[in-house]
Parts: structure tokens; sequence; C-alpha cells
């Protein structure tokens, strides 16, 4: 009798051990998940906030791609006109006359 009641209770202490163990895994578990679920809100917060990022360089990038298309053209008026005013300065350029010779020659 004494035997199985030793046993018992050498049994129970065994229970009782591997019980604290799994309390303190629990623990480290539960205490992960919140850690872990914390993140997760951080990271869809930040997500948020990226979104509005990339929401603003993309209008951002519209504008800068309009403006450029504005200055390419404006450009290109400009490269006329002086090429306009630059034929009339010139016109027997390219003509095949001949350049008046010194005299002292």
């Amino acid at each position: 009798m004494k035997q199985i009641i030793k046993k018992c209770k050498d049994e129970l202490a065994s229970i009782k051990a591997e019980l604290e163990k799994i309390k303190g895994e629990k623990k480290s578990v539960t205490d992960d998940y919140k850690a872990l679920k914390s993140q997760i809100v951080t990271m869809d917060a930040d997500m948020a906030k990226l979104g509005e990022i990339i929401k603003t360089n993309n209008t951002e990038l519209s504008n800068l791609r309009a403006e450029i298309e504005q200055l390419q053209t404006q450009l290109k008026d400009c490269n006329a006109k002086l090429k306009s005013v630059e034929s009339t300065e010139n016109p027997e350029e390219g003509d095949g006359a001949e350049e008046p010779t010194d005299p002292g020659n």
C-alpha cells in the first residue's frame, strides 16, 4: 500500500512539474501572440500610410509628366522660332554664293 501511495505521489509531482512547464510555455506563446498582433496592427497602419504616399507620388509624377510635355512643346516652338530668325538673318547661307573678296588682294 505504501508503495502505491509513493508511486501516486511521484506521478502527481511529475504531473505538477509538467503542468508548470506547460503553463510557462503557454505564457510565452500568449506573449508572442500579443506582440505579433501588435506588430500586425502597426504594419496595417504603416501600409495605409504607404498607400497614401504612393497615391501622392503618382499624382506628382502625373503632374511632372504633364509639365515635361508642356516644356517640350515650348522648346519645339522656341527652336522653330530660332530657326526662322536665323534663316531671315542669313538668307544667303548655303545658296552657293561666293563671299566678297578683300579689296587688298
